[in-house]
């Protein structure tokens, strides 16, 4: 689970934190135990129109931050 992660937050090279990855990850940890904790309200349609727009811009902006990168690290002999 722990080279899951890695592999999720981390660029290109596997060892630098992307801080655009970083911050959608938390952004969906929040949103999701806010759903859970707001359960009694719950309108699905609401969560996700709100859900989608979440990830639509952690993806923009994992995008638009793909050029900054830094490059990737050469495979082991």
């Amino acid at each position: 689970m722990k080279t899951l992660l890695l592999h999720c937050l981390t660029g290109i090279d596997g060892e630098t934190y992307d801080i655009a990855r970083v911050a959608c990850f938390l952004g969906v940890i929040v949103f999701l135990g806010l759903a859970i904790v707001n359960w009694r309200h719950f309108g699905a349609q609401d969560f996700g129109i709100g859900f989608g727009a979440l990830v639509a811009g952690g993806g923009a902006a994992c995008g638009m931050k793909a050029g900054t990168e830094p490059p990737a690290s050469p495979p082991p002999p």
